[in-house]
This record gives structure tokens, C-alpha cells and sequence, in this order.
């Protein structure tokens, strides 16, 4: 994060008159999804808005469609489909304007996402494999395990887990140097096993998961990990445990309650200390 911060200190308006790019929306964009990995999603929804605000004052359609490409991938990692649905949209209009593949990929990827969220699991899924196509034919890889991951979550949605087995599979194969995408693979993996039964596989995925959370400095997805084997373990017995490890997490935000990741982590405190009571 301190890079994207250095980025917004020293940016001059001036010293990038011209420039295809302009580095100030591109640091509010990807730093909002930094802000959520740690675990600060208030200042990350913020920071989206602010490089939307940003790239619409400079009249820059490029830098508009990442930055509303980015408010897609902070809205997946929030679990609002709703939200996801209506920054993708956006995003594809002017990514046919403008005339950038990759734009036009990522909005196809998190419009399928939002659609197989909200019930449209066939569409959604056929919408997220053309965005893979797509990327594969131009010979770039730098989404494969972004866009399987969204894959995989749309048919685990739909009720499809060996599909989506396949497919978080695959994301881990190709995530190579973009380490980044290991956490949400991992988790995504543990969940699907969970669906299917298979408890000790869910389990050693969860703490595999919350190690590489801790590894990258990802308090969400230490959370949303640890949140899940608190379950887990609930449901074997190991209450104790799964209440102790769920509150050390949890007591560390200070934002962003209203989240569903964090309502999800309070619920289950909730459930867990009713147990106890």
C-alpha cells in the first residue's frame, strides 16, 4: 500500500499532461482493493469512489474503465452481486467505446459472476468463459486465475461443486507469480469441500488459507478463512476453539461491520456464545 500512497503524495497534474495513463486513478483504483485485503473495506469503498470521481474530472474513458473494472473486483470481494452487476455494466458500455480487450474481458467476467449470484448461474457462467476465451486468445494469462476463481464461484453457487472443484483447481495451476490470487483460491477450495463432505480436506484448505492470509497481510481474508473453520470446527464439537480463534480476528477491525464477511464472523460469535450461555 505504501507504493500506491507514494503515488497520490507526489502526483502533479501537470507532469502527466498527455499520458495514456494517469497514475493517481490507478492508485485510488487498485489501492481501494488493497484497503480491503487490510481490512479496512470503509476506506476501500472510499478510495473506489474517489478514483471513479477522479477519472470522470480529467474526462479520461480509460482510466474510468479500470477504475470502474476495479470497483468490480472490491464489490466481488464484498459479496455484492448487486453492486458488481451495476459497475460491470457500466464498465462494458465503455469498454466497447474505447476499445480495450482487457477492460472489455474483466466487465464480461464480474457481469457473469453477478448473474449466477443472483440466479442466472447458465448465463453467468457462459458470460465468465468468454471473458477466459477471450484472454487466452490474446496470448495473456495476467486474469486466468482471477476470472477461474469467479468461475468456480458462480457454479459452486449453482449448486455445480465438482465443476467447481474443476475449476478452482485450474486457478491454483495458473496463478504462477500472481500470488495474490493463492488466499481466495485456497478458501474457495476449503468451501467447495465443505459442500461436498469432505471435512478434512475443507479443514487442512482453511488453515492452509488463513497461513497464506497472514503470509500477504490479508486481515479479509483472514477473516473470511478463519470465519469458516470456526464453522467447521463448531460443527465437530470444538466450539471452544472455534469461538476463541473467530474473536481474535474480529476484535482487530474497526470498520466496516456492516460488510458481510464481518456479519457473517459477529453471527456465528452470536450462535457460539448462545451455545455457551
Amino acid at each position: 500500500m505504501q507504493h500506491y500512497e507514494a503515488v497520490l503524495v507526489s502526483y502533479r497534474p501537470d507532469d502527466f499532461s498527455g499520458w495514456p495513463v494517469d497514475p493517481k486513478a490507478s492508485a485510488l483504483g487498485w489501492g481501494g482493493v488493497v484497503w480491503w485485503h487490510l481490512g479496512m473495506p470503509d476506506r476501500a469503498r472510499a478510495s473506489i469512489r474517489e478514483a471513479i470521481s477522479w477519472s470522470e474530472s480529467i474526462s479520461s474513458p480509460s482510466e474510468l474503465t479500470e477504475a470502474l473494472g476495479c470497483a468490480s473486483h472490491l464489490h466481488s470481494d464484498l459479496l455484492d452481486p448487486e453492486e458488481v452487476r451495476m459497475f460491470a455494466d457500466r464498465q462494458l458500455g465503455l469498454a466497447r467505446e474505447v476499445g480495450i480487450p482487457a477492460e472489455l474481458e474483466t466487465s464480461w467476467a464480474f457481469r457473469g459472476w453477478a448473474m449466477a449470484q443472483q440466479g442466472r448461474t447458465g448465463e453467468g457462467c457462459e458470460l465468465i468463459r468468454t471473458a477466459l476465451d477471450s484472454t487466452l486468445a490474446r496470448g495473456t494469462r495476467l486474469n486466468v486465475p482471477q476470472f477461474l476463481h469467479l468461475l468456480s464461484s458462480a457454479q459452486a453457487h449453482g449448486g455445480h461443486q465438482k465443476e467447481a472443484l474443476t475449476s478452482i483447481e485450474r486457478a491454483l495451476s495458473a496463478v504462477a507469480e500472481q500470488e495474490v490470487y493463492v488466499v481466495q483460491a485456497l478458501w474457495q477450495r476449503a468451501e467447495i469441500h465443505r459442500q461436498m463432505g469432505n471435512e478434512a480436506e475443507s479443514e487442512q484448505d482453511f488453515r492452509a488459507a488463513i497461513a497464506d492470509a497472514l503470509r500477504m497481510g490479508s486481515k479479509a481474508y483472514e477473516l473470511r478463512a478463519t470465519t469458516s473453520l470456526a464453522r467447521l470446527l463448531a460443527k465437530q464439537g470444538r466450539r471452544d476453539k472455534a469461538r476463541a480463534m473467530l474473536s481474535d480476528i474480529y476484535n482487530w477491525f474497526t470498520e466496516g461491520f456492516n460488510t458481510a464477511d464481518l456479519k457473517d464472523a459477529k453471527a456465528l460469535l452470536d450462535e457460539l456464545s448462545d451455545r455457551e450461555a
